[in-house]
Order: structure tokens, then C-alpha cells, then sequence
């Protein structure tokens, strides 16, 4: 069985990191567990470096963080389904949301539970992914939501750097404080929170060029992980480790086997047409994991020098071992970093075991 160590001590350097630097400008880190199911011991290293609040994507997440114990307040970051408002109402504190129809429904649930739900509107400021489009629809929700009994208006957010890889920037964080002060007209108040994205946020914090309205950041991959503003946006948090996550697999086969597939080809088992360079004959090794376990194969970054990833199937992590710095053979384990992209599947597979590295 192939295993994966979390260190949680780093993982608790890298968040206290990242609240440092973000608590100079008067920024609250929300720590995003999301990616790595929210595992409670990471949950915790988080609240302990000082994450104000943690976020999930899943209601079944937050009901986890609730029974182990976790205080702090628990946001929902995915917009919730209509379907999910009873376990939304009773395991979360904070709520990302854009629909009206969902705020009225929220509202009539948290009427009947005798409860009170805490909103996050999230703004479209051009990434496309969830968000209120244009403004004006955005304040003239707020002017109905003001009228719901058992929902507040909490802040405003926005979302960068997914689905549509827009940057954040002045200009954009500029605009959602804009929004935000329109919001407090409408309300006749102060607005607790402005959401000003995720990891990719932190660029703008370390340039201390995010506006001063902007007091909370949805931080995930840079507490996990740290490679993103490390290699993509070569702008390091200083002091941070990338080799929070480690998967560990033993190698099942060791032949030395041509570099492109022998005959005619089509389509491979997932319907795609991969190409493949002719290098002549190289010594090759499989491991035993595959897609089901890590779904992104790029997202594995051998630790030994010269190993080369050349694919995978379901079950199969396919290496070119010709230029490695050591000698491998069947028997042996590899050490992989993990990236983002491959994070919740290798943190949630039946197959991989989780061993924690504690120190604190």
C-alpha cells in the first residue's frame, strides 16, 4: 500500500507564515482545508498559527471540523446547493453565496431552527467562475436580503486564479472594496469582511499594493503546499516548505523497453490521442498507483534527480528511470511531491495510508 506523510509541522510553519506577513496590513487568514479533506491535524496546525476561521467545499467537511472539536467559525466557499441548506444551517458559520432564490430558502430553513446564517456575497470580477453579475445585481439583492429576518450580511468577496486564471490585482480588489462601500450605503453599516481571493491574493501582500479595506484572504495552497507563488509566480513566501505532502509508492516492475508505443495506435483508456517521442531504448519503471489514486500525474514531483514522469493508467505510474541518479529496482520506494491538482485525490484514496510527521 502506498503512503503519504503530512508533516504537519510544516504545514503549521507555512500557515504562521502566511498570517504573519498578512496580519502586517490587517488581513485575517482564512485557512482552506478543502484539498486535503479537511484532515482535522492539519485543521488544527492551521487554528494554531493563527487562521482565524477554516473554509471547506463540502458540507460533510464542515461536519467533520464540528465533531473534532474545532471552534473557530467554519465557512462554506463553495456555493451551496438548495439540497444541502439543512447540513449547510447545521455544520457551517460563514456562507459564500450569488443567488438570491438560495438567501430566501437559507432564510425560511433558519427561521424553523431558530438560527442565524452569516453571508459572504461574492462579486464577479471577471475570473467567471461563481459571483454576482454585474454590480447592480449584487446591491439590488442586498435591498431583498435586508428584508430576511434570520440572514446576515456578513461581507463581500471575490474569487481570482481558477477557473478563468484571472490575476488579481489593484484594479479588481479595487473594485470589490467599491461594491463593498455601495453595499454598506444600502445597509446603513460597516461590513465586517472583504474577501479579497486566495493564495494568488498574497502576491498583492507582499507587494503591499492590496487595498487597506481588504481584512480576509481564503488561503489554501500556500499553507499546504507553498509551491504556487514559489515556482509558477517565482514570488516565495520567505521561510516556507513545499515538502508538506509526500507520496511514497514501490516500484512493481523494472524493464528496459522502447520509448514509443510498437504498431499502430488510436485513443488510450481515458479517449485521448497522447503523443510519444522516439528516444530509443530506455529503462523505464512502473509504480503502483495510478489515476485513481492521483488523477493528475503531472502533479508528482519525483524527489530522486532523473526521474522523468511519462504517464499513467488507472492503476500504473509510468517512469523513465534511464537517467536516474541511483540505481532503482523492484522492490524499491519512490518519494513524490504532490501539487495542488493531485492533492485531494491522494489525501482521499482508499489506497494510499496516511502517516503524520509530528514534532510539536
Amino acid at each position: 500500500m502506498a503512503k503519504l506523510y503530512i508533516d504537519v509541522d510544516k504545514i503549521y510553519n507555512n500557515a504562521k507564515r502566511v498570517v504573519e506577513i498578512s496580519k502586517q496590513q490587517g488581513i485575517d487568514i482564512t485557512g482552506v482545508v478543502k484539498q486535503c479533506d479537511a484532515d482535522c491535524k492539519v485543521a488544527k496546525a492551521m487554528v494554531k498559527a493563527g487562521c482565524t476561521s477554516l473554509a471547506v467545499s463540502r458540507t460533510r467537511q464542515a461536519k467533520k471540523l464540528k465533531n473534532a472539536g474545532i471552534e473557530v467559525p467554519i465557512w462554506l466557499i463553495r456555493v451551496p446547493a438548495i439540497s444541502e441548506l439543512e447540513e449547510v444551517i447545521e455544520y457551517t458559520d460563514i456562507v459564500l453565496i450569488t443567488e438570491l432564490k438560495t438567501i430566501k430558502e437559507i432564510n425560511k430553513l433558519c427561521i424553523k431552527k431558530n438560527k442565524i446564517l452569516k453571508l459572504v456575497l461574492m462579486l464577479e470580477i471577471g475570473d467567471l467562475r461563481e459571483g454576482f453579475y454585474p454590480d447592480e445585481e449584487l446591491i439590488n439583492s442586498v435591498k431583498e436580503i435586508m428584508q430576511l429576518s434570520n440572514v446576515v450580511i456578513e461581507g463581500i468577496g471575490m474569487n481570482a486564479s481558477c477557473y478563468g486564471s484571472v490575476i488579481p490585482s489593484i484594479e479588481n480588489t479595487s473594485k470589490l472594496v467599491s461594491v463593498g462601500k455601495k453595499v454598506e450605503l444600502v445597509l446603513g453599516r460597516k461590513l465586517n469582511i472583504y474577501s479579497g481571493g486566495n493564495t494568488t491574493s498574497l502576491i498583492l501582500v507582499k507587494d503591499k499594493t492590496i487595498p487597506k479595506e481588504i481584512n480576509n484572504l481564503r488561503v489554501g495552497e500556500s499553507i499546504l503546499l507553498a509551491r504556487d507563488l514559489t515556482y509558477l509566480w517565482k514570488k516565495p513566501i520567505e521561510n516556507t516548505y513545499t515538502d508538506t505532502f509526500v507520496l511514497k509508492a514501490e516500484v512493481i516492475e523494472v524493464k528496459e523497453k522502447p520509448s514509443k508505443p510498437i504498431g499502430e495506435t488510436f485513443y488510450d483508456a481515458f479517449g485521448k490521442q497522447p503523443n510519444f517521442e522516439d528516444e530509443g531504448i530506455r529503462k523505464r519503471a512502473l509504480v503502483s498507483v495510478g489515476k485513481v489514486d492521483f488523477l493528475d500525474d503531472q502533479g508528482l514531483i519525483p524527489k530522486d534527480k532523473g526521474i522523468k514522469v511519462l504517464g499513467s493508467s488507472t492503476d500504473y505510474l509510468i517512469l523513465d528511470i534511464h537517467n536516474a541518479d541511483k540505481d532503482i529496482n523492484v522492490g524499491d520506494w519512490l518519494e513524490f511531491e504532490i501539487t495542488f491538482a493531485c492533492m485531494y485525490s491522494v489525501s482521499t484514496s482508499k489506497d494510499i495510508k496516511i502517516i503524520y510527521k509530528e514534532r510539536l
